[in-house]
């Protein structure tokens, strides 16, 4: 029985699916026999990562996909030491095993011969596992099969951020991926260039999805021939066109898939067609030139027998019309074959030439020296007890503590010692009855900490005071800083004078409040 096809559509991995009539979608061949296991210097890790992008999809896969972390040879060792991340996106009808499985392309393998000959730098490498009922989840946003764009730009990127020493900042994460997530790599970089720097697609599928045909015999396609899950899955003559539904047409009033099919009784519904086009790179080009020029660096490159090659083209052809700044190499090979080869001598050394390695701040000519207070406790307040003194010196480390906190964006810190109604009062307008800069909850402070750039180069406390009430402290001072900007040293150094309010719980201090009674102002060397 003939099935629909779609012109230009393209593969996902290597090995064409099962069909007497498609050459859409493409399903991942072996990568080869079993070799023995590698003895690693890193380390490779495979958890669960859990992702609110996920939460809800109709398909009902898991919101908690497996993720295959590697981290380099120095990363136990050298513990002060911050790392570049790729995000890497496998093919269709792959897994991250296919990658880092001891039956994959041994990527973990592959980099720590890269990094030992040093035609790349070291970096810890991300690749999670989108595989599900279909064969993938195309790395789309949908409500069917989950927002997976929101996942990978998003949930993955803050929790690699907040659980391992990474560079978290645009210019040190790169994104590249084969085939489907070749696709899902330039999808998502036009969207996120605040998050990604350097984008590396191989063998890009789906690239000019722009007409949908019926089947030549005018009968129903595979796809619309299943009518249960059960049915659905393994089923490799429906489930290429299921996977791309779900992404590209979900419909969570059309039970039991929540999907629309582009052919009905074997003829193709305009309507449902449409949507298949418009999630085409081609496409979707022209709405985000703007975004892709923001990038540092585009690569992306193809077997020249793979039949992919010709929608690639349209697709340079694009970036060639509107300018986009970008490197494209073909190859002798097909759309599977050379890709280990391809990971060693270009993929890692391409993202080691431009990602960002070294978040330490430019030469700074001149920094306020902070100092202590030559008096823990304001004039007037009598001398405190032993027991006072300890307590002092308790919220003087939490407020040295907190500063650091704020400059490494270590969030963790924050979310533990800011009580659930810290206020934070931004300058001091407030002081003569006018409004504040801005007042921020713990929320909103915490989002602000944790933006990209990290917000300040330091942040120094001096000449900090406490007074003591119990269970209650009130510290005065002010803390030096400078602001951060696209990380560069940009701007001047400044301070602000503070008052500050803690209370004691359950033996532990924690941060009421802050208001600015003076500042911002400027910090030069002549004064303060």
């Amino acid at each position: 029985m003939a099935r629909p096809h779609l012109l230009l559509l393209v593969a996902l991995v290597a090995g064409t699916i099962s069909s007497p009539t498609s050459t859409s979608l493409q399903a991942q061949a072996p990568a080869g026999g079993a070799a023995a296991p590698a003895v690693l210097k890193g380390t490779l890790e495979r958890i669960n990562v859990r992702g609110k992008s996920l939460e809800g999809n109709l398909m009902k896969e898991s919101v908690e996909p497996e993720v295959s972390i590697y981290l380099p040879p120095s990363y136990n060792t050298d513990r002060a030491r911050r790392y570049p991340v790729v995000y890497l996106l496998h093919g269709y009808t792959n897994t991250d095993l296919g990658y880092f499985g001891p039956e994959g392309r041994q990527l973990h393998v592959i980099a720590e011969r890269v990094f030992a000959a040093n035609p790349a730098k070291e970096m810890i490498l991300v690749m999670p596992n989108c595989m599900n009922a279909y064969g993938g989840c195309m790395y789309s946003n949908s409500v069917t099969a989950g927002d997976w764009e929101g996942y990978i730009a998003e949930d993955l990127v803050a929790y690699m951020d907040s659980h391992y020493r990474t560079l978290a900042n645009r210019a040190s994460r790169g994104l590249g991926g084969h085939s489907m997530g070749g696709y899902g790599t330039l999808r998502i970089a036009m969207k996120r260039p605040d998050v990604f720097s350097s984008i590396y697609a191989l063998s890009s599928c789906c690239l000019n999805e722009g007409t949908v045909r019926p089947p030549r015999d005018g009968a129903p396609s595979a796809a619309e021939s299943v009518k249960t899950m059960d049915e659905a899955r393994g089923n490799r003559a429906a489930q290429g066109t299921l996977a791309r539904a779900a992404a590209w047409a979900p419909n969570p009033s059309n039970p039991p898939f929540y999907l629309d099919l582009p052919t009905k009784n074997g003829e193709v519904q305009p309507g449902v067609a449409v949507k298949w086009a418009a999630n085409s790179p081609v496409a979707m080009l022209d709405q985000y030139v703007a975004n892709l020029k923001k990038y540092k660096a585009i690569a992306l490159d193809i077997g020249l027998q793979d039949n992919l090659i010709t929608s690639n083209q349209v697709f340079i052809e694009g970036l060639k019309r509107h300018g986009v700044a970008h490197t494209f190499q073909t190859y002798e090979g097909d759309h599977g074959n050379r890709i280990p080869q391809r990971l060693e001598e270009h993929v890692l050394p391409f993202f080691s030439q431009h990602l960002t390695f070294d978040a330490v701040a430019p030469s700074i000519s001149w920094r306020p020296q902070a100092s202590a207070s030559p008096t823990p406790v304001p004039p007037g307040v009598a001398k405190p007890s032993t027991a006072d003194a300890a307590a002092i010196a308790e919220v003087l480390a939490v407020e040295r503590a907190m500063e650091a906190a704020v400059v490494r964006q270590d969030t963790a810190f924050l979310e533990r010692v800011l009580a659930p109604t810290f206020v934070f009062t931004h300058g001091d307008g407030w002081v003569n009855g006018g409004a504040p800069l801005k007042v921020d909850t713990k929320a909103t402070w915490i989002e602000w900490v944790k933006r990209q750039p990290a917000p300040y180069w330091y942040r120094d406390l001096d000449h900090v005071q406490v007074e003591l009430h119990g269970d209650v402290a009130i510290t005065v001072g002010r803390y030096f800083y400078q602001p951060r900007v696209a990380n560069q040293v940009t701007a001047n150094h400044q301070h602000v004078w503070f008052e500050r309010v803690y209370a004691r719980r359950n033996g532990q201090w924690q941060h009421l409040s802050h208001r600015t009674v003076k500042g911002p102002l400027p910090t030069a060397p002549s004064g303060s």
